[in-house]
């Protein structure tokens, strides 16, 4: 099984594992990095779905996991990214699935919260 599959997202070179986890490479050396591969800083969003930054903009985590695993295209905002366990911050490909924004709602109404 592979371990992580590599993508470049706003111009920057990530390494997205299966888990959700992902890592960026730094190039140049800034605010003490040293060039290589670092560990994103992922945030929390009020929803309780986890974000990174990367240059400037922000993307979701379960967004680019389904990306690079599932074959979702990033910037059409009529597919979604839905969680089969309800929870947001569970973002393992095997917890993700491409859905329309119809059938996210409807799955969102059948149960309440996270399953764990």
């Amino acid at each position: 099984m592979e371990e992580f599959r590599e993508t470049e997202l706003n111009g920057v070179k990530l390494r997205v594992y299966r888990d959700g986890t992902i890592w960026r490479y730094v190039e140049k050396t800034a605010r003490g990095y040293i060039q290589g591969w670092h560990k994103v800083l992922v945030t929390p969003d009020f929803k309780g779905y986890l974000n990174i930054g990367l240059k400037k903009s922000h993307y979701k985590i379960h967004r680019i996991v389904g990306m690079v695993y599932l074959g979702l295209d990033i910037n059409d905002p009529n597919k979604q990214i839905d969680h089969i366990d309800r929870c947001r911050d569970n973002n393992n490909v095997n917890n993700l699935q491409i859905v329309s924004n119809q059938q996210n709602t409807w799955n969102r109404s059948r149960t309440a919260g996270c399953n764990r």
